[in-house]
């Protein structure tokens, strides 16, 4: 009678399952592979790292633009809109889009980007609806854009 290890007597690190160690690490080795390609594609349209920041160095080649323009061309994605929780309330928040908070202060929603010019920003940051809900409180299911000018907090310009 047959009792444990495997049929042909070498124990059973080398018999029936000697396949699946090797098999799980080319499986992990395709996987950082996949993940680290996308990762170096995933909407990050400019030469910065974060793909949730459009650093001044980004910004520099726009100067003549609108903050709105700027993004548009740079992150499109930050100006559409998701599908927000389907209650009533979030569904009249998605309508009115993501809000913009300028220097910390609420500035509107994406539209009044229109009248910030890109040679007074230092930073545009998006954050997701949940870390926008962290910061701000509730009614951010679209997410929020901050705009940091050059003379906005941390500028030393006063």
């Amino acid at each position: 009678m047959f009792r444990g290890g495997s049929r042909d007597g070498l124990g059973p690190a080398v018999g029936r399952r000697a396949w699946v160690g090797p098999v799980l690490g080319l499986l992990l080795v395709a996987a950082l592979t996949v993940a680290g390609g996308c990762a170096a594609t995933s909407g990050a349209t400019t030469g910065g790292g974060d793909r949730d920041v459009l650093t001044r160095a980004d910004l520099e080649p726009l100067e003549q633009l609108n903050a709105y323009d700027a993004i548009r061309r740079l992150k499109p994605a930050w100006l559409r809109m998701g599908r927000g929780t389907g209650s009533i309330e979030a569904g009249m928040q998605a309508r009115r889009g993501v809000q913009v908070y300028v220097d910390g202060a609420p500035y509107g929603f994406v539209d009044q980007l229109k009248q910030i010019a890109v040679g007074d920003v230092r930073e545009i940051r998006r954050l997701a609806p949940r870390d926008a809900t962290i910061r701000f409180g509730t009614n951010h299911t679209e997410g929020a854009i901050l705009v940091t000018t050059r003379l906005g907090p941390g500028s030393g310009a006063r």
